[in-house]
């Protein structure tokens, strides 16, 4: 993250144990000694969450619901789904 700002979101679907995967790797890059860690390290103290969807159809609710600057997908079918999410500044796949 570039700003103490900045909200790093995570919507899993479905799978809890996911969350404690990115929270793990997560720390581990905050551990190392990169130039943007202070900030990020910041930015996820303050405004850091994630959210464990039940579905993909609340998945996607969640994501228009925040309407995030920058949205990335990571599914096995990114590219057919991508059109069904709105609110968005920048979707990466």
């Amino acid at each position: 993250e570039h700003d103490v700002a900045a909200v790093p979101i995570l919507v899993a679907l479905k799978d809890a144990a996911i969350v404690s995967k990115v929270e793990a790797e997560i720390a581990k890059q905050l551990a190392a000694d990169l130039g943007t860690s202070p900030t990020a390290t910041e930015s996820f103290k303050r405004n850091g969450y994630a959210v464990v969807a039940s579905s993909l159809e609340e998945a996607i609710k969640v994501c228009d619901l925040i309407a995030p600057e920058h949205l990335e997908i990571h599914t096995h079918d990114a590219s057919e789904i991508q059109s069904r999410f709105n609110h968005y500044g920048a979707l990466f796949i």
